[in-house]
């Protein structure tokens, strides 16, 4: 939250510094303004998304773990020659 508070800080400082010089100018304080909240806001817009990439994932999520096939004795078997099993 902290780091939030921050650039929205950073972000007005800057927005209100170039208002005081539109107004020095001799602009039109209110439009002045205006035009300079729009542009925060589609700076700050534009930052989010930016930072917001930064979190979608990129792979497929865990792996699922594989099941094998059990493999088959294919041993041969020894013959008993004194019990055959019949």
């Amino acid at each position: 939250m902290k780091p939030l508070l921050g650039y929205f800080g950073k972000l007005g400082l800057s927005t209100g510094v170039n208002l005081a010089s539109d107004y020095l100018a001799g602009k039109n304080f209110k439009e002045s303004a205006k035009e300079r909240v729009k542009e925060a806001g589609k700076t700050a817009l534009a930052a989010g998304l930016k930072r917001g990439e930064t979190f979608l994932q990129t792979g497929q999520g865990r792996r699922k773990k594989q099941v094998g096939v059990k493999k088959r004795n294919t041993r041969k078997r020894k013959l008993d020659v004194a019990f055959p099993a019949w």
